[in-house]
């Protein structure tokens, strides 16, 4: 085994805890249901960004860069101060849902370019403006555009212009599970001398505030000599811990909220969350403690940069209370780290991989790694409110029919940003990349929401913060067993009383699906929010109250979604269960009303295998597939498109009662805000959707075999197996984030600096979703989620080149009559 396999051994053998400390910290807490204490659940406007710096939260916390323990007791992030933004950098900054024109959007420039399961080595990047941060210019400019106009970035505002920012590197190594080495590196980037105030801070979450009964923590200045400072951080349930760090001043101030500052009422103490803020911004000496005492502290380094020059600093998070000379071992312990991390995933990935596809999957790791985020919410307690405040008045309570939440877990987010709540669905595909990575982490993600504290008693598996009775996709149960055969690949092990485990609560959940989402009794799932919100005017078809009914025949998605429904029975696997192979034959025989719409059950594939579907491989999948592969249509030189490029010349319209309904192909951003302004189903292009679409036509390869074959692209000549067909959709998935021949990223599109800059040009954002003609990254810039599904293309086309002019037979299968 790898070192970092070791680490992962001892974690799961309760030898070490390496998991404990991690980048659990939110990227935005601010603006998330669990701070809305409302009245009318505008979640945005009750805590926006310009309290964050003031007002203590009550759920979690967040920061740049960040790490916690895993139940985010102490903190730790950074903070920047160029000498001219109006606050202090300490957390990232984004438009709201109403003030962007496409919805939320971050607007930072922060990259993760490392880590590994154990997070025994963590890298992050962060872009920092010479010039005063233009939070006013970002906010007005993108509330003057339409959803017709992209989105106004950072960017386009010419701060970056002439290299006039720092590169902020930070980067984490652990000597022991409870030994954490930190190192902050910054870079002046520009052709003039520079000053950079950079400031490591340390801090407890608040929870004294709420709770009568939850002692107040204490961080002190412990020593101060020439070479360190330590710091001592007293907790009752966390233990003792200490930062050292090189000498330079140390700001201490308390983690409360400023309530003179925004609400105009006296403060419990003059040192508040903002105190630090104050002092360094506004030179208010009396804003920060002098005894050297609080619960939140920065170490105040003020950096003078020449141009192109580097400082680094260095700090460490740790147990032990003697180290005489704590910074002596970092040189040694962080290429060892390094080390270990190249290793680990030369294990992940032992296929000989170009440089380039090595750096896409390290980075996509890594987003999935650095997006885990400490999530905490008590539905009844935010209900009720707490003891020590008023109690909450709201109009119409957000959830309430799920107080049986609580939500106090290491779970990985959407995007730490735009999304950093769970998103059920989206959960279940992060999983597959990360099984990969962390089989045990995977396992427990899944595990846990199906568990009496997150699953509702009906069987219902919460969807997300905003509306956990929202309807997903119902996907757990596929990724529940891809988690569990991936850990058989790679690790060639496997967990049996997972797959029991989830599978009972599964059981539950199909009920749940059954009896909620069938009114016609038919056994089919109906209706709801799955996703695919934003894909045709409603779904396939529309029912009136008068009884009648119409087809919407739109070439959308929806239509090939039925290629998913798609599951291979090995004849070895019948064999060895006797008694289900004569019910399953028992099943064909005598119920030919309920299998007839299942493809195949009967007839013997490749291997006598069986395949269950709902599409028929020969009458069916030929014709989806010759709409699926026409590069007029659906097929992109970057996967699968959402909806047909043919609705671009001929916009589907429907009329009824007066009112005319038009769909049309949009391969960017969305034209409506209807479903988030920053969510397009109607063109462009979903790695996940794409994903489940190459698994199943591996799976029908599998059936079929190698004598089956269709024309890819559709009117090419060239015709491939459907495992060919798979392997090449994988390569345009990947491609998007790939260097072209012209050494540009699709990814990036028109973005001069990422596509021609030495320091930013390998430098990767995994987007929510693409552009169905371009490839160009749209919606959260940061989901590495499921869109970090392209680390688990690359690895399994890792030994297979993009087929180029190949000389194919004729099919022998039979082929949709043009």
């Amino acid at each position: 085994m790898t070192a970092e396999e070791q680490r992962l051994q001892a974690d799961r053998d309760r030898q070490a805890y390496w998991r404990r400390w991690g980048p659990y910290l939110s990227e935005r807490q601010w603006g998330t249901v669990r701070e809305d204490y409302s009245a009318d659940g505008a979640a945005w406007e009750h805590f926006p960004h310009e309290q964050a710096r003031s007002r203590a939260y009550r759920w979690g916390e967040d920061g740049i860069a960040g790490i916690s323990d895993n139940h985010q007791r102490l903190c730790f992030a950074i903070a920047l101060w160029n000498g001219a933004d109006p606050i202090l950098k300490e957390r990232l900054f984004g438009l709201t849902g109403p003030e962007g024109n496409h919805g939320e959007d971050v607007k930072e420039y922060y990259f993760y370019l490392d880590n590994t399961p154990s997070h025994a080595y963590m890298k992050y990047f962060y872009k920092y403006p010479h010039a005063a941060f233009p939070y006013t210019q970002l906010v007005q400019e993108n509330q003057r555009r339409g959803y017709r106009e992209p989105e106004f970035e950072l960017v386009d505002t010419g701060i970056f212009d002439d290299d006039r920012y720092f590169d902020i590197y930070i980067e984490y190594a652990k000597a022991t599970d409870e030994d954490i080495l930190i190192q902050i590196t910054a870079i002046n980037r520009g052709a003039e001398r520079q000053t950079l105030h950079l400031l490591p801070t340390l801090w407890f979450r608040n929870t004294w505030s709420w709770d009568l009964d939850s002692p107040k923590p204490q961080l002190q200045q412990l020593h101060s000599g020439d070479l360190h400072s330590v710091i001592a951080a007293d907790s009752s349930t966390l233990g003792d811990r200490y930062l050292y760090c090189q000498s330079t001043a140390l700001l201490f101030t308390e983690n409360e909220t400023n309530s003179d500052r925004l609400f105009g009422t006296p403060n419990s103490s003059p040192y508040v969350k903002d105190g630090i803020n104050d002092y360094i911004v506004h030179g208010r000496t009396e804003a920060v403690n002098p005894q050297q005492l609080g619960t939140k502290v920065a170490a105040d380094y003020e950096l003078t940069l020449d141009a192109h020059q580097a400082q680094t600093i260095q700090l460490r998070l740790t147990n032990r209370d003697d180290l005489a000379a704590p910074f002596a071992e970092f040189a040694d312990i962080f290429a060892l780290r390094q080390q270990e991390a190249d290793e680990f995933y030369q294990r992940i990935t032992p296929n000989r991989l170009s440089d380039d596809a090595r750096q896409i999957q390290r980075q996509a790791f890594a987003g999935l790694l650095w997006t885990k985020q400490y999530y905490h919410y008590v539905v009844e307690d935010w209900l009720q409110g707490d003891p020590t405040q008023p109690p909450p008045q709201r109009h119409h309570p957000r959830n309430s029919a799920w107080i049986h939440v609580f939500n106090d877990d290491i779970i990985s987010m959407p995007d730490k940003w735009e999304f950093p709540w769970f998103a059920a669905w989206d959960l279940a595909f992060h999983c597959i990349p990360l099984a990969t990575l962390d089989p045990d982490f995977a396992k427990r993600q899944l595990d846990r929401l199906t568990r009496e504290w997150y699953m509702h008693p009906n069987g219902q598996i919460p969807a997300y913060e905003w509306h956990f009775g929202d309807v997903n996709p119902p996907v757990h149960a596929w990724a529940t067993w891809r988690v569990y055969q991936i850990e058989q690949e790679v690790y060639g092990r496997s967990d049996p009383a997972f797959l029991e485990r989830v599978f009972q609560k599964l059981l539950l959940n199909f009920t749940w699906w059954v009896n909620q989402k069938d009114h016609n009794g038919n056994n089919i799932f109906q209706g709801g929010f799955l996703g695919l919100d934003n894909i045709g005017i409603f779904y396939d078809v529309l029912h009136l109250p008068d009884g009648r009914h119409h087809h919407l025949k739109v070439r959308s998605m929806v239509g090939l979604v039925p290629l998913f429904a798609t599951a291979i029975l090995e004849s070895a696997t019948l064999d060895r269960l006797p008694d289900f192979q004569r019910r399953f034959e028992w099943f064909i025989a005598n119920r030919p009303n309920l299998h007839r719409n299942l493809a195949a059950l009967s007839a013997p594939g490749a291997q006598a295998r069986r395949l269950l579907a709902i599409v028929n491989p020969i009458d069916r999948l030929p014709h989806i597939l010759y709409r699926l592969l026409d590069e007029t249509e659906f097929l992109s030189p970057y996967g699968v498109r959402s909806l047909s490029k043919i609705h671009a010349q001929q916009p589907y319209t429907f009329s009824e009662g007066g009112q005319l309904h038009t769909i049309a192909y949009e391969p960017a951003e969305s034209t409506t805000g209807m479903f988030g302004g920053n969510s397009n189903w109607r063109g462009p292009i979903w790695l996940q959707m794409n994903f489940l679409i190459i698994e199943s036509l591996q799976q029908f390869h599998t059936y079929l075999g190698d004598e089956f074959t269709v024309e890819c692209p559709t009117g090419s000549g060239q015709w491939l197996t459907l495992a060919e067909v798979a392997t090449e959709l994988s390569h345009r998935s990947i491609a998007i984030f790939e260097q072209n021949a012209a050494g540009n990223r699709p990814v990036h599109d028109g973005n001069r600096l990422f596509q021609t800059d030495p320091h930013w040009r390998d430098l990767l954002l995994f987007y929510e979703h693409f552009n169905g003609d371009n490839g160009a990254g749209l919606g959260a810039n940061h989901q590495t989620g499921w869109t970090g599904l392209v680390a688990t293309l690359i690895r399994d086309c890792s030994e297979r080149s993009p087929i180029s002019q190949p000389e194919y037979p004729q099919p022998i299968s039979s082929i949709v009559d043009r």
